[in-house]
């Protein structure tokens, strides 16, 4: 009979855990001074995109199969409520964010054809280290995705509803906006 190592960890979601196409495989794992990778269920996936942040402390239920943390079931530790009474009192309004992005940003670039031969596959590479380096970024993903469309203009790039030709040229901040 298999014996399962069940183990509960807790700790800060730094960033996603991609494979080498750049597929969301996990998350890296914040936790007592060092960083952890955890492979998510595909049932589990969707979170990072849908309700998971960057920062968000995190309590993870996760099993140890061939040295790998998969993890099983994921609960976000949220923060004591804060009330207004709690809050500091200051004349001056909030300021705005700095990030040009907000989190779940996703970028969906052509990885067929024409978009191809022109770099997508290395323009992914650079926008998503570019990302994962820029505090600014915090949240953006970039995938490979299916044809746009729009083969003549590529490489295309689809933000949100809109899909955006000629990416190769342009920069992470360009396309984001």
């Amino acid at each position: 009979m298999g014996h399962c190592n069940y183990q509960q960890l807790e700790g800060t979601y730094a960033r996603v855990l991609r494979s080498s196409s750049f597929k969301t495989k996990g998350l890296i794992l914040r936790s007592g001074g060092q960083e952890l990778e955890v492979v998510l269920t595909k049932k589990l996936r969707p979170l990072l995109a849908l309700e998971l942040q960057p920062g968000d402390r995190l309590r993870l239920l996760t099993e140890t199969k061939k040295q790998k943390t998969i993890a099983i079931n994921i609960m976000k530790i949220l923060s004591p409520t804060i009330t207004d009474d709690d809050r500091p009192q200051s004349s001056a309004p909030a300021a705005p964010s700095a990030s040009p992005t907000r989190p779940g940003v996703i970028l969906e670039i052509c990885r067929k054809g024409t978009c191809r031969k022109r770099g997508s596959l290395e323009l992914v590479e650079r926008w998503q280290a570019e990302a994962d380096r820029n505090p600014s970024f915090v949240g953006l993903e970039c995938r490979l995705t299916g044809c746009l469309k729009h083969c003549k203009a590529g490489v295309n790039v689809r933000v949100g509803d809109r899909v955006v030709s000629h990416a190769q040229t342009m920069r992470l901040e360009e396309i984001t906006r």
